[in-house]
């Protein structure tokens, strides 16, 4: 006797407690129900763990879904050096009067607000392609960098205008305090990765649902939500992000493929 895995369909042994394939714990779908309050906390807790791991289990095993993040961080470091140079030969060559110094001092912010622009969007686009490699791991196929930019690259119009807004917002606050800036736009990119996983599921949402489903999923799965967030501001983080965005997609992909959008009343 077998019985079939809800998430991807794998045949398994009649007893087994997960999938063979991608970890479904069986166990959230027999436990008992003799206590509504407690039988519901106690199965959204396992599936909560369980996702939490499968998604650590598949970026463990599936190592390849890095190569975008390592590209956009070899890309960022590129970035910031020539940003550093061009810096560097405006007050080189203005002179020492205050009025060049001061011309010097305006194109070289001009220039770092441009260039940390553009790594924000090539930072959303990474996040975007990464979500169509967590697809193919997910579904136990290989992740291939030119297939996943190549997808992401022409449905990135329909995260366009949130990223828009965040980098605005991100690039106002910025002039007020930086860390606070990153904060901002950290939380502000969980709904993008919402969007991004649900237009590759399918299930598009807007930027108003996609929070009302994170709010959703912080009462389902609080666990979940959290590293979700967590995820999201370490995104912002070189080095850290090399790790960080494609868990975190992982970890979304599979959220938004099993707990459904709330209802509107």
């Amino acid at each position: 006797m077998t019985k079939k895995c809800p998430i991807c369909g794998f045949e398994n042994l009649d007893d087994a407690k997960f999938c063979s394939s991608c970890g479904y714990s069986f166990s959230s779908e027999n436990s008992s129900s003799g206590s509504v309050t407690s039988g519901t906390s106690a199965s959204q807790n396992s599936a909560g763990k369980s996702r939490l791991s499968r998604a650590f289990d598949l970026f463990m095993k599936n190592l390849a879904i890095v190569i975008p993040s390592v590209v956009l961080l070899v890309v960022e470091i590129i970035l910031m050096v020539i940003l550093g140079a061009l810096a560097m030969s405006f007050f080189l060559f203005s002179g020492y009067s205050l009025t060049s110094l001061t011309v010097a001092s305006i194109l070289a912010h001009v220039m770092g607000v441009i260039v940390s622009a553009i790594i924000a969007v090539l930072y959303f686009l990474t996040m975007h392609a990464t979500m169509y490699g967590a697809k193919e791991v997910i579904h136990n196929r290989n992740v291939d960098l030119n297939s996943t930019f190549k997808r992401a690259i022409p449905t990135f119009h329909d995260l366009l205008k949130p990223v828009i807004l965040i980098i605005i917002i991100g690039a106002l606050l910025g002039y007020i305090d930086e860390f606070l800036s990153i904060l901002v736009v950290g939380v502000l990119s969980v709904p993008v990765y919402i969007m991004s996983a649900s237009m590759i599921q399918g299930k598009s949402k807007g930027l108003s649902e996609s929070i009302n489903w994170f709010i959703e999923l912080f009462n389902k799965d609080g666990s979940s939500a959290v590293v979700i967030l967590l995820g999201s501001l370490f995104s912002l983080i070189p080095v850290l992000n090399v790790f960080a965005i494609p868990y975190t997609a992982e970890l979304t992909y599979i959220s938004v493929d099993e707990i459904a959008a709330p209802q509107s009343k």
